[in-house]
């Protein structure tokens, strides 16, 4: 298992200014064609003390003949490379990826994304396939709505 990182690593990121502030991050790549479902891709991140309030995913085209796929917090630290790291599925649960162009948009399907507590650090959001044959590149999008508490 690895740890891809996304846009995160190549995007800046904004962060809010003052309490009550709602901001929006755009974070998005091109998946390779061989991705594994055992790897991890780092698509975004959270800041420090801000909850998602919703989130968009937006799937250029196929990820495979059959891909699904879900999106959640990462464990660790964002942008660590390291194995041990893990991803949820809080925003996103078992979307299909097999769409063809133009592909596929999603609004946040999960409830416990609503649900997720700020944290005083930030988090990476991470993309992972619970099933993927016969990958082929695809640019995904995530466009993450967020306010500060």
């Amino acid at each position: 298992m690895a740890t891809i990182l996304g846009s995160v690593k190549n995007q800046s990121v904004a962060y809010p200014g003052s309490a009550g502030d709602l901001i929006v991050n755009r974070f998005e790549m091109s998946v390779p064609a061989g991705t594994p479902t055992t790897d991890i891709i780092e698509i975004g991140s959270i800041p420090p003390n801000c909850r998602v309030i919703d989130a968009i995913l937006d799937l250029g085209g196929a990820l495979g003949t059959t891909a699904v796929l879900d999106v959640g917090v990462m464990t660790g630290t964002p942008q660590d490379t390291v194995a041990a790291r893990t991803c949820g599925a809080e925003f996103f649960t078992g979307v299909s990826g097999t769409g063809a162009a133009p592909g596929i948009v999603s609004r946040m399907s999960a409830v416990t994304g609503f649900r997720v507590n700020p944290a005083p650090a930030e988090r990476g959001i991470g993309l992972k396939f619970t099933t993927r044959t016969v990958g082929t590149a695809a640019l995904v999008a995530l466009t993450v709505f967020l306010a500060t508490t």
